[in-house]
């Protein structure tokens, strides 16, 4: 799978972060990078102990705690800038996981087959929600009735963390993405769902629950919702090639 490639944000996942990387090389992906955001535990050393084994590990490194929105999109705009560096083509896709435990890799892999297989720019997953508690599935279907409302699109589940997407549509997603606190899943949902050949009903078994956003951080995507839907709607865009340099020149980042 030299055309793909993984982006996967990490924050304190030491208990996690080497088996997922283990798991992911099976896949014989491009690249592997890997945003560590600020970690206070041994996430870090673990990643540089491992980038010596495999030469397609990419490691950011925040040095203090950004957040995940803007973890995710500097992520994104480091791969973005490589593809207008021709280090990778416009065929390239991207998948997105969490580092938690709670992604499969066997769900992986479907979810890539499925992509290229049907020639897809852009597949949002759906999460079977047998283990999660009821305010998780409360709040996301008010999320997909949101949305619906918005963009006139049912999607089943805007906040589930495995997507996959070809590398022309994160262009979009540095135009118009806010990124505040939580959002940062329900504003991909958004800004891509008008894109054509997109699926947002690939169904993700998750073997366990990880406690992330909580109800009350409902406010701060409902915000960073509202200001990207009123981007798109007056053409509001970020200057791509400034938002991708001051993501990467970011103060407190290094590339590992």
């Amino acid at each position: 799978m030299t055309n793909v490639s993984a982006l996967l944000p990490c924050y304190n996942e030491e208990k996690n972060i080497k088996k997922i990387i283990q798991e992911l090389s099976l896949l014989n992906l491009r690249y592997i990078l890997v945003i560590n955001d600020g970690s206070t535990d041994s996430s870090l050393n673990i990643l540089i102990s491992l980038k010596k084994k495999y030469a397609n590990l990419i490691i950011l490194n925040f040095k203090k705690n950004v957040g995940l929105s803007q973890a995710k999109i500097t992520g994104y705009a480091y791969y973005y800038q490589m593809f207008l560096d021709n280090i990778i083509n416009k065929d390239h896709y991207i998948i997105k996981m969490d580092t938690d435990g709670q992604h499969r890799i066997e769900d992986a892999k479907k979810l890539i087959d499925f992509c290229i297989l049907n020639k897809l720019k852009y597949v949002q997953t759906k999460r079977d929600f047998s283990n999660y508690p009821f305010y998780k599935k409360l709040g996301n279907i008010i999320f997909s009735i949101l949305l619906m409302l918005i963009k006139f699109k049912y999607i089943p589940d805007p906040m589930s963390g495995m997507k996959i997407f070809n590398i022309g549509c994160i262009e979009r997603l540095l135009m118009y993405f806010k990124g505040i606190n939580y959002s940062a899943a329900q504003e991909i949902s958004l800004i891509l769902s008008s894109e054509d050949n997109t699926r947002s009903d690939f169904l993700i078994n998750i073997p366990i629950y990880v406690v992330g956003a909580r109800f009350s951080n409902g406010y701060y995507v409902i915000l960073g919702m509202t200001i990207c839907y009123f981007r798109i709607l007056f053409n509001i865009k970020n200057n791509v090639k400034k938002r991708i340099n001051d993501l990467i020149k970011y103060t407190d980042l290094n590339i590992i």
